[in-house]
């Protein structure tokens, strides 16, 4: 009996399993029915894509209000004219009217604004945080490599600046898409590489879902070299592993692709059209058909196309999923379409051309004044240019100016009130766009300004970080699938040097999915991190002050918690080394007190009924406990020079360690002297001489008597 969902599924899928094998049973075979399940290299199945594809195409160039409205935005974003059949720029003032009487002067702010809410989220570096399966030593490690990883892709594959045009698609044309892919044939000696592009929402065809995220199947359409494909499919024929039948259809297909014709109906009206003469053109679009798999299609589809009758590849789906990200901010309620926030800025930018024109018709029709003259006059027009001699006949009175270069003062009020409305409806002030008001009186004010433009944002942010992290998923996942071979890449580390390294798919083995670290509005702007550089300087947390000019030139505050996040992580490679059994050392520049608290907090956990391993921990605590014992009695003032505090008292014990280190050398230490005592404060200091006597025995002042004279001794008889 089937007791839950997940034994009901099983059992659904293994049923389907013995389907496919071809097993007994009255189950119906929808794979004859399925385009999904068409044979491999179906001309059927090609003829289908190209159909579909070719259908989205053709609602793009106009056949619905959403793409009316994208191709608007589009064409008012670049500055092209509003003829959809001309691709012209408007680089110059334009006559309009009926017979060209008016000026129209196009000021882009749309495009200004735009490009500053791409600013405000792609201008910060993404924050990667690799996912590990686990939390060991070598889990660790390949976290700090795949953070690097990443950003070398970013930086100097362009995978960043793909996230950029995709981010501003997104803003114009309501979504953007990107598509990774494996190339085994490109790459370092042919090892394979990675490829990353961004797509227009009219170059992407995907099934009808009420949610996005349950989206299986892609269409998209890409423009590759076909001397490529030529050589590919050559390169395959002459395989001595192909067979005689395969060889002969690679070689008719590499002959096909020298002379094909790129199809029309793959293109739109602004897109790129093909040339006629097409047999020149090395580039030829392809539609790359992605099916993730599912129950009805459980390995997935792969293929490529040509055209309707020309197959180049075709297979199960390569990856795990179909790797497609898409990139939109904003849906139309209950669908899966995407809408613009910046559509609703469209008429009032139209508006603003307006007003500009209005007042640069005027000064063009009044800056060089009009003359009027009485009825019948003789002046010429001709005559009265400047530093001219005229005369006036009698009778007539002289020529006025009429005066038309007068502009009301509403217009411009106008023109400064449609920017004001412009900004406030895409949430970019004038800080942000580099021009802050008088009001603005501090670096602390201007940094809050910013941030509440960074949060009034917060939808196409989200968008964006979403992206990135699928986008960033999707590459660890090709990589881990595809690079069976070493690949090299240039790698930075934490000193910022820039270092060759090389790795494999096993390198990546621990690491599961890629999130990114997201922070506070105020600390994704530059003004905020620097309002926090300040502070910590003011507090002393910032001991070197080229740590706070590289936090006010690039932003960074990396360096000032470099050194604690290395203690904390090798601390963590010493705990998962202890669990392991291995030895672990004591070194004189750890922090005592961190790695203690921190080995302790093991001791919270189920740790401490492992004994082996929680022994080890109280073992390596007490080594620490002992050798900052040891250094706070001998030499308190190594302690401070490696950043910790000696222990309470160190001072006293060291001057006594001093002295015990001194009695092996030399003369013993001799007694001190007994000090002197210092007579008692609280009584007179006695004056040299007799004491005084008591009143009443005092002596007589008067001159001394002499003494009596001796007398002489008595004779003796």
């Amino acid at each position: 009996m089937i007791t839950n969902a997940a034994a009901e599924t099983e059992q659904l899928v293994e049923g389907f399993r013995r389907s496919f094998e071809g097993e007994p049973g009255d189950a119906y075979d929808y794979r004859k029915d399925f385009w999904l399940t068409k044979p491999a290299y179906s001309v059927e199945l090609a003829a289908i894509v190209c159909e579909r594809f070719q259908k989205h195409v053709e609602l793009w160039k106009g056949g619905s209000p959403t793409a009316n409205a994208s191709w608007l935005a589009y064409r008012m974003y670049h500055g092209l004219a509003r003829d959809e059949s001309s691709d012209t720029p408007i680089i110059s003032l334009t006559e309009v009217g009926p017979n060209g009487e008016f000026l129209s002067l196009s000021v882009n702010e749309l495009r200004g604004l735009v490009r500053h809410q791409t600013a405000l989220v792609t201008s910060n570096r993404l924050a990667w945080e690799p996912q590990a399966r686990t939390s060991g030593a070598e889990a660790s490690r390949q976290v700090a490599f795949t953070r690097n990883l990443l950003d070398y892709y970013m930086d100097a594959r362009g995978v960043g600046q793909v996230l950029h045009n995709q981010l501003e698609c997104e803003r114009i044309v309501t979504t953007g898409y990107t598509i990774a892919g494996w190339d085994a044939n490109a790459g370092r000696n042919g090892r394979g590489d990675l490829w990353v592009q961004e797509f227009a929402p009219w170059e992407v065809w995907h099934e009808r879902v009420r949610k996005y995220t349950d989206c299986k199947v892609w269409i998209a359409r890409r423009l590759e070299s076909r001397w490529d494909w030529i050589a590919k499919l050559s390169i395959a024929a002459r395989d001595p592993n192909t067979a005689p039948e395969d060889r002969a259809r690679l070689s008719e297909k590499a002959e096909r692709l020298k002379g094909v014709t790129p199809e029309s109906g793959w293109f739109t009206a602004i897109d790129e059209r093909p040339d006629s003469s097409s047999e020149d053109d090395d580039r030829i679009p392809v539609l790359y058909l992605l099916a993730s798999p599912s129950i009805a299609c459980p390995d997935g589809r792969h293929a490529i196309y040509a055209g309707p009758d020309l197959v180049l590849q075709d297979g199960p789906l390569p990856y795990d999923s179909a790797p497609v990200v898409r990139m939109c901010s904003a849906e139309f309620i209950g669908t899966s379409r995407g809408i613009a926030d910046i559509w609703s800025q469209l008429a009032v930018q139209e508006s603003l051309t307006g007003v500009l024109g209005a007042i640069v018709t005027r000064i063009d029709q009044g800056a060089v004044p009009d003359i009027a003259v009485p009825e019948g006059s003789t002046y010429e027009p001709g005559g009265l240019g400047g530093n001219n001699l005229h005369k006036f006949p009698e009778g007539q009175s002289q020529p006025r100016h009429i005066e038309l270069l007068n502009i009301p003062a509403a217009l411009p009020q106008v023109a400064e009130m449609l920017v004001a409305y412009m900004e406030k409806g895409t949430g970019i002030n004038s800080v942000t766009r580099g021009a802050p008001t008088e009001n603005i009186t501090s670096g602390s004010m201007a940094a809050l300004v910013q941030a509440m433009a960074v949060q009034f944002n917060s939808a196409t942010e989200r968008a964006y970080t979403q992206a990135a992290e699928e986008l960033g998923t999707i590459i660890i996942k090709i990589l881990q699938r595809h690079a069976t071979e070493e690949q090299l890449v240039s790698i930075a580390g934490a000193d910022q040097l820039y270092t060759a390294q090389s790795f494999k798919a096993e390198d990546l083995n621990q690491i599961s999915r890629v999130s990114i670290k997201v922070g506070s509005p105020l600390m994704k702007t530059t003004g905020g991190k620097l309002e926090l550089a300040k502070m910590m300087l003011e507090q002393k947390v910032i001991q070197d002050p080229r740590e706070f000019l590289e936090v006010a030139e690039t932003g960074n505050l990396t360096p000032l918690f470099k050194g604690p996040v290395d203690q904390l992580r090798i601390i963590r490679e010493e705990n998962e080394a202890m669990r392991r059994g291995e030895q672990v050392h004591v070194e004189m520049t750890d922090d005592p007190y961190l790695h203690i608290r921190e080995h302790g907090c093991e001791l919270d956990t189920k740790a401490r009924y492992d004994a082996p391993y929680a022994d080890r921990l109280r073992k390596h605590c007490d080594e620490h406990y002992a050798l900052l014992l040891k250094t706070s009695r001998e030499d308190p003032d190594r302690c401070v020079a490696y950043g910790y505090q000696p222990l309470p008292g160190a001072s006293a014990l060291s001057a006594q360690a001093a002295q015990i280190r001194g009695m092996g050398q030399g003369p013993p230490p001799q007694p001190a002297a007994k000090p002197r005592e210092l007579p008692n404060t609280e009584e007179p200091r006695k004056k040299p001489g007799p004491e005084p006597k008591p009143p009443g025995e005092e002596p007589s002042t008067a001159a001394p008597a002499m003494p009596a004279p001796a007398e002489p001794p008595k004779e003796t008889v």
